[in-house]
């Protein structure tokens, strides 16, 4: 093979980025506070998303002749007859599914654990230094899904069982000058997989960097110079944490709800959470280019999956007696009932919602005897047919005012 430069080998269409400049590192946020903050966050969606159903969710109401529900414990916070858009995009919706798909995750692997199965964790990257977002989602849902058909078939041939796949795609956004093209913004985007067999194999003789690196090339047509550490592959014993960070992107763990930065060979990352409260609290436009950026190219796109076998274990998965004792023990919900149209004033005040179910959270009783007042106050002037949708909001306004809510940032 002649000669050739890392360029030429992964040559694809990038499209023009920008920079994101300086950000704000998040500090890390108690596990409590996590609802708040992605209720908070869930106003970007609203604003700058391309998808309708992020631009509707958590403020579009289901019924209208249905009141709308809030409800908070000391740990967690939940809304009724609203409707969710359930991306994995948005701050509210991927936390839950990101949760419930890493308990699954949990219980099958603990399961497995207890049969003594075949378990395997692995890190499947591609170069990301000179391909676009867009171009290396396609190499690498192409190339993962060859690699899934080599495993199995080797595993089915030399050992007769089936292997099953839990898996989820994730990204970073690597802030540091890409030495491939130059530009100071540049996804990082791999995939997270743990591959189980069904039975006690011992050590698998297969050559699983070898089977990736076939399966990129091919994904792409051509030779593809990977990392030295492409294809990475891990015991796992245990859950220990690794179903939360197999989906962390979706909410599920730190990278993503408390804004933790990595470290590598090519400089420091910002995770996509990190992404949307830059543009929080700047609208910084460079930066809401590269969030509209990710949405189209994700559109429509399977990017997670427990998989049969995992699930299948995971409903096999009996917990312990201390477990189960310890779920019985369940914190009364405080409540607070509105009309839709005190929602719908609530939701465009900024910060708002967020101070309401801070106030239900903390069962603070005179804030919510005051939010239960204007209510009523809005409800008589809906049914009375006196009203616009402004003074609805201005009477929220001076009541949340009242409460403590700074009106500075209000915007209409």
């Amino acid at each position: 093979m002649e000669p050739h430069t890392r360029q030429s080998l992964n040559e694809a269409p990038t499209p023009k980025v920008g920079t994101l400049g300086n950000y704000r590192v998040l500090d890390t946020q108690a596990a409590h506070r996590a609802n708040l903050w992605r209720l908070r966050l869930v106003r970007v969606g609203w604003k700058y998303s391309p998808s309708r159903s992020m631009r509707g969710c958590c403020r579009r109401v289901i019924d209208a002749e249905k009141p709308v529900v809030y409800e908070a414990t000391s740990s967690s916070v939940t809304m009724a007859n609203i409707s969710y858009c359930r991306s994995w995009a948005c701050p509210w919706c991927a936390g839950k599914r990101g949760k419930d798909l890493s308990e699954i995750l949990g219980a099958g692997i603990s399961e497995a654990k207890k049969r003594d199965y075949w378990v395997k964790f692995l890190t499947l990257t591609i170069p990301t230094d000179v391909w676009s977002f867009d171009y290396q989602l396609k190499v690498l849902r192409d190339a993962f899904k060859s690699f899934r058909k080599r495993v199995n078939r080797h595993i089915s041939h030399h050992y007769g069982v089936k292997t099953g796949f839990s898996y989820s795609f994730d990204f970073t956004i690597r802030r540091g000058v890409s030495k491939g093209t130059g530009k100071r913004f540049q996804p990082h985007l791999h995939i997270h997989a743990i591959a189980l067999a069904e039975a006690k194999l011992g050590n698998v003789e297969f050559d699983f960097s070898r089977a990736w690196q076939q399966c990129v090339d091919k994904a792409h047509g051509k030779e593809v110079r990977l990392f030295a550490r492409a294809c990475r592959v891990d015991d796992v014993r245990a859950d220990k944490g690794v179903s939360a960070y197999i989906y962390k992107w979706l909410g599920s763990a730190s990278e993503l709800m408390k804004g933790q930065n990595k470290s590598g060979k090519l400089g420091r990352s910002m995770s996509f959470h990190e992404l949307v409260k830059f543009i929080d609290d700047t609208d910084d436009e460079r930066a809401i280019g590269v969030y509209q950026e990710v949405l189209v190219a994700m559109k429509g796109k399977h990017f997670s999956s427990v998989g049969r076998v995992m699930k299948r274990l995971a409903n096999e998965h009996e917990l312990d007696e201390a477990d189960l004792g310890a779920e019985l023990v369940e914190e009364e919900p405080r409540r607070l009932e509105l009309h839709w149209m005190s929602h719908t004033a609530i939701v465009s005040i900024v910060g708002a919602l967020e101070f309401v179910m801070k106030a239900l959270q903390r069962n603070d009783l005179a804030k919510m005897a005051l939010f239960e007042a204007t209510n009523k106050q809005a409800e008589a002037m809906y049914r009375a047919n006196l009203y616009s949708n402004d003074q609805i909001r201005n009477i929220w306004v001076e009541s949340l005012s009242k409460s403590g809510l700074s009106t500075a940032r209000i915007t209409s």
